[in-house]
């Protein structure tokens, strides 16, 4: 019996195809102006920091990419834009807001709609429109010239975070949860933090100050003031500057490999080397992420299809570091210099697998996870595999999840060392933070999971 059912399932099994069963995306926003310095004047229409018609652009032909994948080649999306199906997200920032009207009208465009004009696009290289690998939608240089945005449309369909005790996106912010403010506050005032300000001042700023200097004709930076915060400004603009076609000092490849890595060592070397820091930054996602999932996962009315996210390049970090080895991340500069309109892919799917059962060998459904950063597969550094079966991506979340976050925040409370940001862990007031008491190793997490 037992043959003649192998026999059966082995010709069956090659026809029953993976199952595509939803879809989380996570997006940083499109080309936007410098954040808070800028080498000269005027050389942006938008204020600081805003989305420019370049990034709206890019914004919008993600979404096209994505339509191109997901209702065009695969029918996994509806022609028409459906509730039901799409829930589309985005942060408070009027760039993220931007991004994601520009997003949902290339996910599904419009008939009417208004024209924007994109000034960059002369010589604008097209390959880098996107930093997505594996591009199926053919852009010509008149595509980018122009697009037609329906803002009502879009207004309809995005749905804006509060800026008002915003979890989702600017959690370590004093105003949304003082306690993880407070952790924040003394890692920059901490030993490593001053070896890395020591190291720079010798190795990066002399050079940056000067480079800049030379380039707008008068001292405006000074080596003595100048910090990593300052250092990390300058290499926005550079990089907003560039990515436009717009002028920008020549920086040599030495000062701009330092700076690059000065932005790694503080991002990932020391705020996200803080368990805490890194679980309540994600928390309220990745809390979201597992309930779309459960309900994808069992089928539930009105669980969604595809979720979508406009975000900044900082959330796209929190969850590499989650999800990614250090290795990786040390290894690949795409990872921590993270370029516009970049995404990071949550794929559930389902495939039949063949198990022993109570009568034999039997087929039964078996969910698994695949991420992609940039249409890169990631190796989960908690699974054995591209594919991470879904009960093990279950308990990565859980692990990074703070139970009671909103209670966590607001009520001004410090998890003590040895406690667990899982289960039932105790709380106490408390003014300072031992630094060096990350919830738990990586090897603890390995013995965990």
């Amino acid at each position: 019996m037992q043959f003649t059912q192998l026999c059966v399932l082995l010709f069956v099994l090659p026809f029953l195809h993976a199952e595509l069963v939803q879809v989380i995306q996570l997006a940083r926003h499109g080309a936007r102006t410098p954040n808070s310095f800028e080498y000269l004047p005027n050389q942006y229409n938008e204020r600081q920091g805003e989305l420019t018609a370049l990034g709206a652009v890019q914004e919008y032909f993600l979404g096209q990419e994505m339509r191109k994948r997901y209702v065009e080649d695969l029918k996994f999306l509806s022609e028409e834009y459906d509730s039901s199906e799409v829930i589309i997200k985005s942060s408070w920032k009027n760039r993220t807001i931007r991004s994601a009207y520009a997003f949902t009208n290339g996910l599904y465009p419009q008939k009417e709609g208004t024209w924007l004009e994109n000034q960059y696009a002369d010589g604008f290289p097209l390959e880098q429109l996107l930093p997505l690998k594996n591009r199926q939608k053919v852009i010509n240089r008149e595509d980018i010239e122009r697009i037609k945005l329906n803002e009502d449309f879009a207004r309809e369909t995005v749905e804006i975070v509060s800026m008002d005790g915003d979890l989702y996106f600017h959690a370590v912010k004093s105003e949304n949860c003082p306690t993880a403010e407070k952790i924040v506050k003394e890692i920059k005032k901490s030993n490593q933090n001053d070896e890395i300000e020591k190291y720079l001042k010798l190795t990066l700023y002399p050079q940056l100050v000067s480079g800049v200097n030379k380039h707008i004709g008068f001292n405006l930076l000074n080596v003595d003031t100048m910090t990593l915060k300052g250092a990390k400004s300058v290499l926005d603009s550079y990089r907003c500057n560039s990515f436009h076609g717009l002028d920008h000092p020549d920086v040599d490849k030495t000062t701009l490999k330092i700076l690059k890595k000065s932005r790694y060592s503080y991002v990932y070397k020391l705020m996200l080397v803080d368990d805490l820091v890194r679980s309540v930054s994600a928390s309220k996602l990745l809390r979201e992420f597992s309930d779309y999932i459960r309900s994808a996962e069992n089928r539930d009315y009105g669980a969604p299809k595809y979720v979508f996210y406009s975000a900044h390049d900082t959330n796209l970090e929190i969850l590499l570091s989650i999800f990614l080895h250090s290795d990786h991340i040390d290894s690949g500069e795409h990872y921590n210099i993270i370029p516009f309109s970049s995404m990071i892919s949550f794929e559930l799917h389902k495939e039949k697998e063949t198990v022993e059962g109570v009568n034999g060998l039997e087929v039964q459904d078996v969910h698994y996870m695949k991420i992609f950063f940039n249409d890169e597969p990631l190796f989960v550094k908690w699974c054995d595999d591209y594919k991470c079966r879904l009960d093990q991506f279950y308990k990565i979340l859980e692990h990074y999840i703070v139970p009671s976050l909103e209670d966590f925040c607001s009520l001004g409370r410090v998890i003590t060392t040895g406690d667990h940001i899982n289960g039932n862990h105790t709380t106490t007031e408390s003014s300072g933070v031992n630094l060096g008491a990350n919830l738990c190793s990586e090897d603890a997490i390995c013995q965990e999971i």
